[in-house]
């Protein structure tokens, strides 16, 4: 008996103990399904399906409740995954719960949701209605379930979504997100603010779109391990609604890098998802003009898609495509820009069709090839398809992007009606979507006032300016915005002086101009590659235009100083800004304390992200070069730039004081440059060449002259023919006296020098053949170059601290073929005349040059030169080659040099000349200037090798008696007119190509320092037979 209860006893216990275990494991379970729910963290989820799985599989559980409770959490666990058989399961369930003599009101509630749940995923007619149901039920309770409430908001709230029914989705989606937060189902919380930030976005109401995406991303960010997969997808929804909807570019640029790194860090480097994301980011940049990060990304994400994964998505191919083809625009290459595009708009309509927002994208970026290359009337058809798509699907930023396009074209064609026809409609779309976003506002108020001054209705241009000049003010970073504003006041104030001669017009106009020129400077300022400070260069041209018109009016009427002074920095803010700022940087921050450390590791950087430019070039010319190394030079472009980018923020936040002083600077006034610079019988000429004019700048010691010259269209195209006849040894007599007549001013009596500063055209003509008073300019004047007046300043400056000894050296290469037949003599005459060392034939090889040159004071190249007319940045300078080495030194490479030299001597055919960008000429001359050298010789055309060498011996010897190097070179040429015998080789073409630019100061020879301690020993032996004598006294 005693046994029986004894069994009975553990028999219960067992019971009991078995029942408080299968308890706590569903206990456990839910706690783990609910880390997901709550803190975002899933990795739970397998364990906990383990767990039910193992109490269902067995069986025996002790209630009907923790059955159904264990099949309930299964089907958690599985997230909906298998509609269909979480639906028969539930639906057996609900049957147990009923015939189980089950109360929890609670739990049938909650099956009952989810079965209509699967009802509705699986399109079950009823189910929404059902679901609906849920909700008020639930509503009508004293204390609703807020979990099950706010679950059947959201899934209405993402049901409609699909549906495309974007109102309602809001609706329901808003409704859910009080309900998670109060169950503290945070991550649901933070889901449900995601997808109704999704819903407003596709409702066309950004704002709140902004809103609620921004609100996910803080919360999710609170997260000890946020999901990264999560953080991507928002930080990247974020950064297109900045970019494509509000115009917040450097915002999107913050968060689009921000979803490149959580992807990378969730999927990896090659998620095919990064295509978008590069694209996007360098359509940003773009955006910004600042070019060279838009191709790194650009090439990134063409190089992901089509080379390393070789995806099949027409969506992720079209994407890398479209924004590739928008960086050969802008480099001028548009057949390659068409043959990609070309296939994005043939692919689109074959997979999306005509009528969609993708291939409206499509014939958008295939105009903006065709208007680039100002096929004005193919641009035109495309856009019409483009709009006819947009319209079709009636997608608003689709046809936002379409009639900006096509407002923009008829500004350019200045068709000003229809231009003024799509700017407003443009307007009265985002007035609906974007009404709250001032800078869209002011963005479309400009379009319209642009066409508004096209047809000449002033008084409207300016009373839409004004509602902008109204709101602006509460939108703090715009300056760009404010710029063009600006540009278009003047403009308008302009056109209102022309026709009706209003001063006051004139006047007022003026004073926009100081406030012009700071933001154009500070823009410029912002970027930190050359290529996108010329992009941004070449975008503001027409506000300097408009400007240098206006003070050329206004001082033709008062002749006022500071009008000048403003003439004068207009003319000096697209010439050679981009290369006096790198000659001076360094010297900046030595000035500022810059860490040694930081500056090496800068230039390492932007050397090795040059050299990795150079070879992605050559790479994407050779069309049997190697995928797989291109792919890898991408990547390594790629991470140089983002180094880049970190030693810049690190100067920005740890070198404030550097950041300042190293932006761009005005121009200081002309008086400066009289009194400081411009020495007695100098006299300094500057050019300024716009659509319509050609303006000249006339600095001596005492006198200025500034004047617009006649008939500009005239001029350029007498210059062209100028210079072609110079190269073709034709008869330029009676061209030489036309330009001369109108290029070259009266100069002053005392003048004896002469420093050209050109612009445009004239850059490609040696001045001093052009005639004056019956003869070459040469004849009476010393002709000298620069790219600017800051530059030349700063480059006198820099000789000045360079004065080291004399120490020449020169290079002449052999070559295997097309042999300089007197370079080697050249340089041989020129070492003995300069007592100077130097590297012939087989020595003269680029290595050699590298090795040597950072010591030499003078540097002279007897070389081969060639030009590459796709990248300035690839003119080279050819060596020796032996076979092994690389013999080719580019201009690239040199802008990476650190030289000492104060004078380069490049005696080979075209070194001064190259691609005109805006901030000069990108020559070989340039180059070396960037490097340190504050003195060039260069030829303008492909000069004869004999001839050459006998001007450049003689330019050497008389540098060696102490003339400057203006002086020297001139009397170099005089001599060789006087000394050749052959009338034909008295012309120009074999003797006028060198021209010096830069500094114009003498060689300083250096004196031994026995000298020094002879004449100090003198002196001593001296003073003490002095002292003797007077002691003997």
């Amino acid at each position: 008996m005693n046994k029986f209860y004894l069994c009975l006893f553990f028999t219960l216990l067992f019971c009991n103990t078995f029942s408080q275990t299968e308890d706590a494991l569903i206990k456990e379970a839910k706690a783990l399904i609910y880390l997901g729910f709550t803190e975002g963290d899933y990795s739970g989820r397998k364990k906990a399906d383990s767990l039910l799985n193992s109490l269902v599989d067995r069986n025996d559980f002790s209630s009907v409740k923790n059955e159904i409770l264990a099949n309930l959490y299964i089907i958690f666990t599985r997230l909906g995954r298998t509609p269909d058989v979480d639906l028969n399961i539930l639906n057996k369930l609900i049957e147990k719960y009923q015939t189980g003599n089950v109360n929890d009101p609670d739990l049938l509630s909650q099956l009952t949701f989810f079965r209509n749940r699967m009802r509705l995923s699986l399109g079950e007619k009823g189910a929404e209605e059902a679901i609906l149901k849920t909700i008020e039920n639930q509503l009508q309770l004293k204390i609703p379930n807020d979990t099950l409430l706010a679950d059947a908001y959201d899934i209405l709230g993402r049901e409609y979504y699909k549906q495309k029914k974007y109102e309602k989705s809001v609706a329901f989606g808003k409704k859910s997100i009080p309900h998670y937060q109060k169950a503290n189902l945070n991550q649901l919380f933070i889901s449900s603010l995601q997808a109704t930030g999704a819903a407003y976005y596709n409702y066309d109401r950004i704002d709140s779109s902004l809103y609620f995406m921004k609100k996910a991303y803080t919360e999710i960010k609170k997260n000890a391990n946020p999901n990264n997969q999560r953080m991507a997808q928002l930080a990247f929804n974020i950064g297109v609604i900045n970019q494509g909807k509000t115009g917040e570019y450097f915002e999107a640029e913050a968060f689009l890098k921000e979803a490149i790194s959580y992807e990378i860090k969730a999927n990896g480097e090659e998620s095919p998802t990064l295509i978008t994301y590069y694209s996007l980011l360098a359509d940003n940049f773009f955006i910004l003009k600042d070019i060279d990060q838009a191709e790194f990304y650009a090439n990134k994400a063409y190089s992901l898609a089509y080379d390393i994964l070789k995806t099949e998505s027409v969506y992720l191919r079209s994407f890398a495509a479209m924004s590739l083809s928008k960086i050969y625009v802008i480099k001028k290459d548009f057949d390659r820009a068409r043959k990609l595009i070309d296939v994005v708009v043939e692919e689109s309509i074959a997979f999306y069709g005509e009528n969609d927002k993708f291939t409206s994208q499509a014939f958008n970026d295939k105009a903006f090839v065709e208007f680039s290359a100002k096929n004005y009337e193919e641009a035109e058809k495309y856009l019409l398809r483009s709009l006819n798509a947009a319209e079709s699907i009636d997608r608003v930023y689709s046809k936002k992007a379409s009639y900006s396009s096509l407002n923009e074209i008829f500004l350019k064609t200045k068709v000003y009606d229809k231009a003024l026809y799509y700017a407003k409609k443009r307007k009265e779309l985002l007035d609906i979507h974007l009404k709250t976003d001032y800078k869209i506002s002011a963005i479309d108020n400009i379009a319209i006032a642009k066409a508004y001054l096209g047809l000449k209705y002033l008084d409207s241009a300016q009373m839409v300016l004004k509602e902008v000049q109204k709101k602006l003010p509460k939108y703090v970073d715009a300056p760009e915005l404010e710029l063009e504003l600006r540009a278009l006041q003047n403009e308008i104030l302009l056109e209102k002086y022309k026709s009706v001669s209003d001063d006051n017009a004139l006047e007022e106009a003026y004073k926009n101009i100081e406030g012009i020129i700071k933001k154009i400077i500070s823009g410029k300022s912002s970027y930190s590659y050359q290529n996108s400070r010329i992009f941004y260069s070449e975008s503001i041209i027409p506000y300097i235009n408009t400007s240098l018109e206006i003070c050329q009016l206004l001082f033709d009427k008062k002749k006022e100083e500071k009008v000048l002074n403003t003439i004068f920095k207009l003319m000096e803010i697209n010439k050679s800004s981009i290369l006096l700022d790198g000659i001076t940087d360094f010297k900046i921050k030595v000035e500022k304390r810059v860490s040694p450390q930081i500056m090496e590791e800068e230039t390492i950087t932007r050397v090795s992200l040059m050299e990795i430019n150079e070879k992605i070039y050559k790479l994407k010319k050779d069309s049997t070069s190697s995928t797989p190394s291109l792919n890898i030079l991408i990547d390594k472009q790629l991470k140089l730039n983002v180094k880049l980018e970190e030693i810049q923020d690190n100067l920005k936040k740890n070198y404030p004081e550097y950041y300042k002083a190293k932006n761009l600077v005005e121009a200081k006034p002309l008086d400066f440059y009289q009194k400081e610079v411009l020495k007695k019988g100098q006299c300094i000429v500057e050019y300024y060449i716009s659509e319509e004019r050609l303006y000249r700048l006339v600095i001596s010691k005492n006198k200025i002259q500034f004047d617009e010259l006649p008939d500009t269209k005239r001029t350029i195209g007498q210059v062209e023919n100028f210079l072609s006849t110079i190269q073709n040894k034709g008869d330029i007599i009676s061209l030489s006296k036309q330009l001369g007549s109108v290029l070259l001013p009266e100069f002053p009596l005392d003048t004896r020098e002469i420093i050209f500063i050109t612009d445009g055209v004239l850059s490609r003509i040696p001045f001093e053949i052009l005639n004056y008073k019956n003869g070459y300019l040469l004849e009476n004047y010393y002709v000298s170059y620069a790219g600017s007046l800051q530059l030349y300043d700063e480059q006198v400056a820099l000789h000045k601290k360079q004065n080291i000894s004399l120490k020449w050296l020169g290079f002449a290469p052999d070559y295997k073929d097309k042999s300089l037949a007197t370079n080697k003599k050249e340089v041989s005459k020129i070492a003995k005349l300069t007592k100077g060392e130097y590297k012939l034939g087989q020595e003269a090889t680029k290595q050699n040059f590298i090795n040597t040159s950072k010591n030499a004071s003078i540097l002279h190249l007897a070389t081969h030169a060639e030009l590459d007319k796709g990248n300035p940045m690839l003119n080279k300078m050819i060596f020796y080659d032996n076979g092994e080495d690389a013999f080719e030194l580019t201009a690239a490479e040199i802008y990476g040099l650190d030289l000492k030299a104060n004078l380069a001597v490049l005696s080979a055919c075209e070194t001064g000349s190259g691609i005109y960008e805006n901030d000069g000429v990108m020559s070989m001359s340039r180059a070396f200037a960037y490097a340190g050298v504050p003195s060039t010789v260069m030829s303008l055309w492909k000069v004869p090798d004999a001839q050459t060498s006998i001007i450049m011996v003689s330019f050497y010897e008389n540098l060696d008696k102490g003339q400057q190097k203006n002086e020297a070179l001139a009397n170099a040429k005089l001599s060789y007119l006087e000394s050749v015998k052959q009338p034909e080789l008295k012309h120009p073409y074999y003797w006028a190509g060198f021209v010096v630019s830069g500094d114009i100061s003498p060689i300083h020879k250096g004196t031994s320092i026995w000298w020094y301690v002879l004449a100090i020993m003198i002196l001593i032996l001296l003073v003490f037979i002095f002292l003797r004598r007077r002691k003997s006294i």
